[in-house]
């Protein structure tokens, strides 16, 4: 399982151990080719998910050497086709509107749950605008309040996984759990905004 593989890795390893970065690399395109496709999409997307893959990758060892550039690039593909934005079902695209609204609504069932549990430390979160609280920066401020205890509970609420099974060696920190939960609730850009900001001529860096 990829998550078993990345957890272990450490900077030292990166420029010896080319046959688990070649694996890591394929098990990320298989990935990407199950999530794209919508035969498997619908499953698979809720298991990736759940398991909190793209942000187990994001913090590895592996993703953060810049000499494994190709596992990089082949992980921002992943995460593209992971948070598209398409009906499950149907497999229609959103328009910019039911993202936005989805989006939106989304962000105030946090923001209720929030103040039903932490009603005197999440109050400012809890009722905020959508579009204050959608910023990291902003939102990491208002769950920096929260002790470990309370955070972890917090993350129970929201159904976020706060532990993975045993044969896996990743430790859910708050650090970790703390970027599950910004990944989840900042926003994002999506597809049509990327392309937007992609610029029409060669530059030196694209």
């Amino acid at each position: 399982m990829l998550l078993s593989t990345i957890s272990p890795f450490k900077k030292g390893m990166l420029t010896l151990k080319t046959d688990v970065i070649l694996y890591c690399e394929r098990v990320v395109e298989f990935l990407t080719d199950l999530v794209s496709q919508m035969p498997t999409r619908r499953y698979v997307k809720v298991l990736l998910e759940d398991l909190h893959i793209l942000v187990a990758i994001k913090m590895s060892h592996i993703y953060q050497s810049t000499a494994n550039g190709l596992f990089r690039d082949m992980f921002n593909l992943l995460s593209q086709f992971l948070q598209f934005t398409i009906d499950e079902q149907t497999g229609q695209a959103l328009s910019t509107e039911e993202i936005r609204l989805e989006h939106y609504e989304h962000l105030a069932k946090f923001q209720r749950i929030c103040l039903k549990l932490y009603k005197e430390k999440l109050t400012i979160l809890s009722l905020s605008n959508l579009a204050t609280i959608e910023k990291r920066e902003e939102l990491q401020t208002h769950l920096s309040t929260l002790n470990d205890v309370e955070f972890i509970n917090l993350c129970q609420a929201l159904h976020v996984r706060v532990e993975f099974p045993a044969e896996v060696t990743i430790e859910l920190s708050r650090s970790f759990l703390m970027e599950v939960l910004l990944t989840n609730y900042t926003k994002r850009k999506d597809i049509v905004e990327i392309v937007q900001d992609l610029p029409i001529l060669p530059t030196e860096v694209c």
